[in-house]
This record gives C-alpha cells, structure tokens and sequence, in this order.
C-alpha cells in the first residue's frame, strides 16, 4: 500500500507499508549416528540407536520468518496516469527500501545427544537442561547474527502505462 506525493511536475515520494511479504524458509535435518554438531560452543555426537535404552539419533528443525509488517520509501519520476489527452503512453521509474523487522529464527532438536561418544554419555535431547540452555543459547546467537544483516530490501520499479 503506496501513497505518491508528488513534487513538482513527475518527481514523487512514495510512503507506504508491506502488509505481508511472506519470506520465510524451514528445513529438516538428520544427523547420522556419530556425527558431531555444535551447540553454543559445545561439541555433542548424535547418539546410535539403542532399543535397550531407547536411544535414537538427533534430528532437528530450523524456520526463518520474517515480520507480517513493514515500512517502505521509495523515490521516483513519473505518473502512470498521462495528465495530457494527447498522450497514451507513460513510464514510470521508482527505487528505494523495505525496512524489515528483526527476523525470528527458531530450532528444535529430537532424540539423543551424546558428550563422549556416540554411544558414552548420552541424553535425550528434551528433557536434558543443559543440552536445552545451548540449544536456546544457539538459537538467541543466531537471531542476533540475522538482526545485523536483514535490515532492508532494496526496491527498483520499472513501470508502463497506456491509456486508451
């Protein structure tokens, strides 16, 4: 949603507000038993399956979403309406920015993780605290990371218009 102020004969500025831009992305991931993975500077082994114990490998989710609302600027010269009734053709030409919201990254583990080996040390991954509190502690470290870089997107419109 746009409102052009227009300055002069062509030259606009155009306010206006993204109502929903839907940039999002989820994934799925399986760690094979062995595989070591990284939480909060804390080394852990996806756990082997064990039907004794109940043991299983780790397996984790991650989603990226973006916010529902944001601001937009943008600058440009020309008017998709041809004030003259002589003319039919028109062009218009806009550049300038979406500011985004600070991006929400969320991850989740399953199964088992392991401090020693694949198969010493093992804790299911849920109801262990500490395995928990770096999992959160990646997570916060993550969002933190993508709030310095996403900050804007960067709009250049090209329009065409003819009146009949």
């Amino acid at each position: 949603m746009l409102f052009d102020q227009y300055i002069g004969h062509s030259f606009h500025i155009s306010p206006g507000v993204v109502l929903y831009d839907g940039n999002q992305a989820t994934g799925n991931a399986t760690l094979p038993t062995g595989q070591t993975f990284t939480l909060n500077n804390t080394q852990y082994y996806s756990a082997a399956a064990n039907a004794a114990t109940g043991a299983t490998p780790a397996t984790g989710t991650g989603s990226f979403t973006s916010g529902k609302i944001a601001p937009e600027i943008l600058f440009g010269f020309g008017n998709m309406l041809p004030r003259s009734a002589n003319k039919h053709f028109s062009v218009s030409l806009e550049a300038g920015a979406i500011f985004t919201q600070k991006p929400v990254i969320a991850l989740g583990l399953s199964g088992y993780a392991c401090v020693t080996s694949p198969t010493v040390g093992c804790a299911n991954i849920a109801t262990t605290s500490t395995i928990q509190a770096n999992l959160q502690a990646e997570q916060t470290k993550l969002n933190s990371q993508a709030s310095s870089y996403i900050k804007y997107w960067p709009i250049l419109r090209l329009g065409f218009g003819y009146k009949f």
